[in-house]
């Protein structure tokens, strides 16, 4: 016997939440990686950039990349640790509301298929925001950490 419709609705809405857990999961696993590199190319190229101090009045350029490897560096270490640190996702449903709502439905299994399938809409819906929020800390993290490897390697080369 194939599934119902609400089987198949049902499936797919655990599958889009499961999916965008997933995605979460998968943009902290980069973050990590953006926050080391950051820190350990600040902690190569910073003190040779630095090595003679910075004079905007001798050497404007010079004093200019340092600053833009000093601001790239910083804005991928807030990106990746917003990304880490943000936790406002639910990725399940509330069950006992849930349960009361579908209670008088039990034997009706395509109500309460498609009761859990809105629930997990709903709560996919609700992550969005979030979810893109993420995506964005990430890539500043990114430009970032090109924005400190431009700055410092340029403030090397013209010093």
């Amino acid at each position: 016997m194939p599934p119902s419709l609400e089987e198949v609705i049902y499936d797919l809405a655990r599958a889009a939440l499961d999916e965008q857990r997933d995605l979460v999961a998968n943009l902290r696993s980069r973050a990590a990686p953006v926050l080391a590199g950051a820190g350990a190319l600040a902690a190569l190229l910073a003190k040779p950039a630095i090595n003679d101090g910075l004079s905007f009045s001798h050497h404007l350029w010079h004093a200019v990349l340092v600053c833009l490897g000093i601001v790239g560096a910083v804005v991928a270490l807030v990106g990746a640790i917003l990304v880490l640190a943000t936790r406002d996702f639910g990725f399940s449903v509330d069950i006992d509301p849930l349960y009361a709502a579908a209670y008088e439905d039990r034997e009706k299994p395509e109500i309460y298929f498609a009761r859990i399938a809105e629930s997990h809409r709903q709560r996919r819906v609700a992550n969005r925001h979030g979810v893109r929020w993420l995506q964005g800390y990430l890539i500043g993290g990114l430009v970032g950490v090109v924005l400190e490897v431009v700055g410092f390697a340029a403030a090397l080369a013209v010093h």
